[in-house]
């Protein structure tokens, strides 16, 4: 069991959670082609995000630092990488792009620091 502030959370649904979204990855890149249909470069993102940050909810439980501020940390770090992932699949990351992220990442972070 993990304790997120009052709630205790099961590995179990993670480890499912991660289970599923690797079977997800895996269907998208063997069995779809992202030129044809773009829909499934969609469902390939949301699932690299829920296999990434179910990952990261493990590591933070296993470590003990599972909390509210660190998983809200988690959603944004996860969020940022995924999003770096899609402009470099696009070839359309650039300097100004890369900024922007940073800037809203750091943003993010100070806001969930300053609410907790």
């Amino acid at each position: 069991m993990v304790m997120v502030s009052t709630k205790i959370i099961n590995k179990r649904p993670v480890l499912l959670i991660f289970l599923i979204s690797l079977l997800g990855l895996l269907g998208c890149v063997l069995l779809s082609s992202p030129a044809q249909n773009i829909s499934s470069v969609v469902v390939f993102f949301i699932c690299l995000f829920a296999g990434l940050l179910s990952i990261s909810c493990l590591f933070l439980g296993r470590l003990g630092l599972l909390s509210a501020v660190n998983f809200y940390k988690a959603i944004v770090a996860v969020g940022a990488f995924v999003l770096l992932v899609m402009f470099h699949g696009a070839q359309s990351l650039t300097a100004i792009d890369l900024l922007v992220t940073l800037l809203i990442i750091m943003g993010l972070s100070f806001y969930i620091n300053r609410r907790a």
